[in-house]
């Protein structure tokens, strides 16, 4: 079908695991904040500070459960990241850097598309 639709997966959290979640998940965003505003400071690209903040979130919520579950919800975590448009963007901020315009845009987006597919 021309637009396929996906249930969209159905997690049930207790109240005091989504209050524990949304207060890590806000302290790890002002951390992220944070790190933008002294990157010049502290010489961290933002794309290193967004990476480890989704990290550090990621070794949070999967804190205090058993092998077998973390590894499931690690694997679930990055099946809803989108590759293609991480790779595109990445593409295209290179582009724009003094190395040359475009040398490795093209590159990217081929990249992307294989990975698609």
């Amino acid at each position: 079908a021309f637009m396929e639709t996906t249930k969209p997966t159905s997690r049930k959290f207790s109240p005091n695991y989504a209050t524990r979640l949304l207060k890590q998940a806000l302290f790890v965003l002002a951390a992220v904040l944070v790190g933008f505003f002294t990157s010049r400071i502290t010489h961290l690209e933002p794309a290193t500070v967004a990476m480890g903040g989704a990290a550090v979130l990621l070794v949070l919520d999967n804190f205090r459960r058993n092998a077998e579950e973390q590894g499931s919800n690690v694997q679930k975590a990055f099946a809803e990241v989108e590759w293609v448009t991480l790779i595109t963007c990445g593409g295209e901020f290179r582009a724009t850097s003094s190395s040359g315009a475009g040398e490795y845009l093209q590159r990217d987006i081929v990249v992307a598309e294989r990975i698609k597919s």
